[in-house]
Formats: structure tokens, C-alpha cells, sequence
């Protein structure tokens, strides 16, 4: 068995553990202290050792853990206070190595200090307009995640010399793998009956890794958790990294891998991931020939909608391919009174244009709700899901800021053009923030760090007198 294999079954197994000793102290509640402090003193330990070792307990919480709460305890998030961590021993190891000033001489200083001011801003506009301060909070956090550009810029090179390519490509591969066998564990649990919508499995689910399981006829049901953003992004790298990057791993494995990543995005059977993974595809692989882009296509197309079948035979006990559900998705995006979702998210926009006619500048502040009619439930509903990414930003920020955002991401994408993997991710960014909030989350802007990192930009990283 090759080191990668070892390092990918390790931290496969390492996410499942995780999340059966989640599921484990939600029904025993002294479990879930000590597994919370325990996970914060590992995190502590590992994050003031050594200044090589800092990252660890981050990277290992996000891509370990779906969404951030399976340890959740009285709460507090895991996550959270682990961020806050790291960036504390960030601090202590730069004022310790005397070049804490020096550090912060970046122009990403600057830029991160203009993103934080508009932040306040909202975040003040939103307390004025008497928006909820947990939603207001909420909106915020993920912006605070920036902030891990520090100790990653420090870490990273070495982590490349010493940790060495296997053990990330890993971790990634881990993480694929192990959202994929959970979330095929929870659409059997949920299809076979053994258990049921607003049950305890369905209540931690929902309030612990911020799950949705929602049936889409004859026992199928889509699974969706937070962390798929971030991975169903990587689906192009990943898969052009199996297929054309030389990779060592044998032709059969090669196919096998790339069926358990496509697992991730074909149980989750979100159009706009689906919409966003062809350009973003396209995108990753441009310098190679057009035919072998095109049979790339083909392949992930054809496997996902093999998964698709097999998942709605099995689920269905043999009576449904799933094509129904397919064509009614399908109808939506072009008739959106005959679906759900679509009808919903149609309904709202009036609603998000009208807001933004009252308040262009500076918007109506964080934590913003809608309420609109819902004409398949036939009554009203708020909602601070407002279901369309690039007028959220223009909502709570204003317009001025949703263009500066915007501009930072075209922005990233032109410096970042020739790197395949920035490229591609910031494609993915930029069709996925249609309809949903992906630069409000922890996972978009873990995607962004994502694209710094492979960008490895000069003007970001170079000491500069400000």
C-alpha cells in the first residue's frame, strides 16, 4: 500500500471517528465536555509547540469536521475558538521571534483592514436597522477566517518541504472520501426507515453538522452539508490532479477515487454546483487539448449520472431511476412556478431588488431578513436565507461594497488566470454566488485563502513600508 493510500484510509477514518463520537455525545451529554476539551487542549498543545505546527488544528477542524459544531458544547464552537487559538499563537510566536511589526507590513494588511471596515459598517448599520444581533454575529464571523492568511503565509513553504505533497493530497482525498460514506450512511439510514425526518439522528444532523436531508420522492433523499461548498470547488483539481497530472496511482484506482469524490456533489444534487463544476472544469484544464477536456466532461457527467441511477435504484428498492426528480430540477432553472426551491427563490427577488432601490449605498446592514409569499406553502415567510449571493452583498453591504467584493474577486481571478487551481476556484466562486451565499461562509472564504495560497501572490506577501 503506497504512503498516499495509508495517509488517505487514516484520514478517512479520522473523519468518521469524529463524527461517531459527535453523534455519540449528543446522547451523552458528559461525553460532549470532555471531547470539547479535550479537542481545545490538542489544539492549544499542537498550536503553541511549534510555529510549524500552528495550522494543524485549524486545517484538521475544517476539513475534518462538516460544519463546525460537532463538539459544540453550552455554546461554543469548536471552530471558533480554535481559530482564535491559532491566531493567538501566531501572536505569541511572532512577538516572541521579535518581527510581529514586521509581519504585519504587508499590503494584505491593508486590504484585510478596508475589508474589516466595511464589516463594521454593516455590522452597525444592521444593530441600527434592528436586525437580529445573532444573525448580525453570524454574518460576520466568517470574515474573521481572513485573518489566518498570517500564520498561513508562514507555514505554508514549509509545509510543502517538510510535510510534503502526499499528506495534503491526503487530508483532501480523506475528506472526500469520508463526506462521502457519511453522507451514503445517512441517506440509507433515512431511506430504509430506520430513521426518520425530526428524529434524534435528524436533529444532529440538522443542529450539529448543519446537515439538510431533504426526500425527493421514492426514498431518495439529498444529502447536504457545509463542507461540501468547499470540497465540491475542488472537484476539478482533484480530478485533473487523478486523470492528467501524472499521478502514480494505477488507471483502475484512478477511476474508483474519482467516483467516491463525485459522490459528494451527485448526493448533494445542487444545481448551481453542478452549473459552476463545467466552466470551472473547463477553466482547470485549458491548456490541454480540447478533446481531452471534452472526455473529461464526459467522464464526470457520466459518472455522476451512474451514481445518480444507482443511488435512486437502491434507494427506491428498484422502482425509480431518479429521472423524475432530475427533469422536475431540470424544469426549475427554466420554469421556476414548478419547482419548489426555484419558485421560492423566484419569489424573493422583487423583494431583494425593492430593498436595494431603498438603501444603495450603504444597505441595509448584516443580519438582514425577507419576508414573501410562498406560493407552495400558500402564506408568508421570513427568512434571513435571502438566496441569491451577489444581491446579498448588495443588500447588507450596499452597493459599493458588493462592487468592491466582486472587483476582488475578478481581481484574484486575473492575477491568479495561469494557475489552474485559482483559476478554477475563483470560477467556481463566481457562478456559485448567484443563488447562494458563498462569500458569507467559512468555506468560501476558506476557498479564497485556498486561492492565495496557490497563487502564492508577491504583492500580498512582500514586506512593504505602509
Amino acid at each position: 500500500m503506497s504512503r498516499l493510500a495509508r495517509y488517505t484510509l487514516l484520514f478517512t477514518g479520522a473523519f468518521l471517528i469524529l463524527h461517531g463520537l459527535s453523534l455519540a455525545s449528543f446522547f451523552v451529554e458528559p461525553l460532549r465536555s470532555a471531547l470539547f476539551l479535550i479537542a481545545l487542549g490538542a489544539a492549544a498543545v499542537c498550536a503553541f509547540w511549534k510555529p510549524e505546527y500552528i495550522l494543524i488544528p485549524i486545517v484538521l477542524e475544517l476539513l475534518l469536521d462538516s460544519s463546525g459544531h460537532l463538539f459544540e458544547w453550552r455554546g461554543l464552537s469548536l471552530r471558533l475558538l480554535t481559530l482564535a487559538i491559532v491566531l493567538v499563537a501566531w501572536l505569541y510566536h511572532a512577538i516572541r521571534a521579535r518581527a510581529l511589526v514586521t509581519k504585519l507590513k504587508t499590503p494584505f494588511t491593508l486590504l484585510y483592514l478596508v475589508i474589516l471596515a466595511i464589516v463594521a459598517l454593516a455590522v452597525y448599520n444592521g444593530y441600527r436597522n434592528g436586525h437580529d444581533v445573532r444573525l448580525i454575529i453570524a454574518d460576520a464571523i466568517p470574515f474573521l477566517y481572513l485573518a489566518l492568511w498570517y500564520p498561513v503565509r508562514d507555514v505554508y513553504f514549509w509545509m510543502l518541504k517538510q510535510v510534503q505533497h502526499d499528506k495534503i493530497e491526503a487530508l483532501v482525498l480523506g475528506s472526500f472520501l469520508g463526506a462521502a460514506l457519511l453522507s451514503i450512511i445517512t441517506l440509507f439510514l433515512f431511506s430504509s426507515g430506520l430513521q426518520e425526518i425530526h428524529g434524534p439522528f435528524y436533529t444532529w444532523w440538522r443542529d450539529w453538522v448543519a446537515g439538510k436531508a431533504t426526500s425527493t420522492g421514492f426514498g431518495f433523499y439529498r444529502i447536504v452539508t457545509p463542507l461540501h461548498l468547499f470540497l465540491t470547488a475542488l472537484v476539478p483539481y482533484v480530478g485533473y490532479r487523478l486523470l492528467f497530472s501524472g499521478s502514480r496511482i494505477k488507471s483502475g484506482m484512478t477511476v474508483l477515487l474519482l467516483t467516491a469524490v463525485l459522490l459528494v456533489p451527485t448526493i448533494n444534487f445542487s444545481r448551481i454546483y453542478f452549473l459552476a463544476i463545467i466552466p470551472a472544469t473547463l477553466i482547470m484544464a485549458w491548456k490541454l487539448p480540447w478533446k481531452k477536456v471534452l472526455l473529461t466532461l464526459i467522464l464526470i457527467g457520466a459518472i455522476s449520472l451512474g451514481e445518480y441511477t444507482l443511488l435512486n435504484l437502491a434507494a427506491s428498492r428498484g422502482t425509480s431511476f431518479g429521472f423524475e426528480f432530475l427533469t422536475k430540477q431540470s424544469r426549475g432553472i427554466i420554469d421556476p412556478e414548478s419547482e419548489a426551491s426555484a419558485s421560492a427563490r423566484a419569489a424573493i427577488l422583487p423583494h431583494l431588488i425593492q430593498k436595494i432601490k431603498n438603501r444603495p449605498i450603504l444597505g441595509e446592514g448584516l443580519g438582514a431578513t425577507v419576508t414573501y409569499y410562498n406560493p407552495f406553502l400558500q402564506k408568508e415567510l421570513t427568512t434571513p436565507h435571502l438566496d441569491w449571493g451577489y444581491l446579498e452583498l448588495a443588500v447588507e453591504f450596499g452597493l459599493f461594497a458588493a462592487w468592491f467584493f466582486l472587483g476582488l474577486l475578478v481581481w484574484l481571478f486575473y492575477r491568479g488566470f495561469r494557475n489552474p487551481l485559482a483559476a478554477s476556484i475563483i470560477v467556481f466562486l463566481l457562478v456559485t454566488s448567484i443563488t447562494t451565499p458563498a462569500l458569507f461562509h467559512v468555506y468560501g472564504i476558506a476557498l479564497i485563502l485556498a486561492v492565495l495560497i496557490a497563487n502564492a501572490l508577491p504583492k500580498l506577501d512582500k514586506i512593504s513600508q505602509l
